[in-house]
């Protein structure tokens, strides 16, 4: 579609619109307005308000030459002169749409449309009703046996981290975490003691002194078959 308007000193009468395939009342009888000397950007801005929703819109259609001068892409900031033809090519689909959103503005209590259906949520994990022994617990944290078989915490149903909540205490102090956390991991195959935070300083706290290596961890494995003479030196 295509609208234009021409300008003209106040005195002279209306701004003209000289044509509309939206047959917008609107842009059909347009008051007197003095845009003489105004910018660009705010004249279309007023004139075309029933077209384009807003002052982001004008300017998006200026850079992208959707609104001429004289046939002309001007900058936005191009002031008006007297018999400046002001032209808007713009897709009628999306003026369309545009022109509606502005009115439903000016209704503030319109015809309530169908909400659309919830889109289902997903499933929550089962947190698995596993017993695990705890070797110790207070408010801020715990130290919890991890059994073979079991991954500390991932995708599987079965981990020590979805377990936790059925074994631990939820702490009391004001930065309580929503559940517990393990703040590190075995294998799955390598059963251990895993260190569990239940607030937030305990689990920053007990990460940087296992990145600072402050925590000393130990491993028992049990090997088939003999050893070279050299041994295995731990790293």
């Amino acid at each position: 579609m295509q609208a234009s308007f021409i300008v003209h000193k106040a005195e002279s009468g209306s701004v003209k619109v000289e044509a509309s395939s939206l047959q917008d009342p609107s842009l059909q009888s347009l008051p007197p307005v003095d845009v003489v000397g105004e910018k660009l950007i705010s004249a279309a801005t007023r004139i075309l308000k029933s077209i384009l929703a807003s002052k982001g819109k004008v300017k998006k259609a200026i850079k992208n030459g959707d609104i001429k001068v004289n046939g002309e892409h001007v900058e936005e900031t191009r002031r008006l002169r007297e018999g400046d033809r002001v032209t808007l090519s713009h897709d009628e689909a999306e003026a369309v749409k545009e022109r509606d959103g502005v009115r439903n503005l000016s209704n503030p209590n319109p015809s309530p449309s169908p909400s659309p259906s919830p889109s289902p949520s997903p499933s929550p994990k089962p947190k698995p009703n596993y017993r695990l022994e705890i070797a110790y617990e207070d408010g801020d944290m715990a130290i919890v046996w991890k059994p073979s078989g079991m991954d500390t915490n991932g995708k599987d149903v079965k981990t020590l981290e979805l377990a936790l909540p059925h074994n631990l205490k939820r702490s009391e102090q004001v930065d309580a975490l929503q559940e517990a956390q393990p703040v590190h991991r075995l294998d799955k195959a390598t059963s251990g003691l895993v260190l569990v935070a239940k607030t937030a300083i305990a689990r920053d706290g007990l990460c940087s002194m296992l990145k600072e290596r402050k925590i000393t961890k130990r491993y028992r494995s049990v090997l088939l078959g003999m050893l070279g003479e050299t041994g295995v030196e731990g790293g």
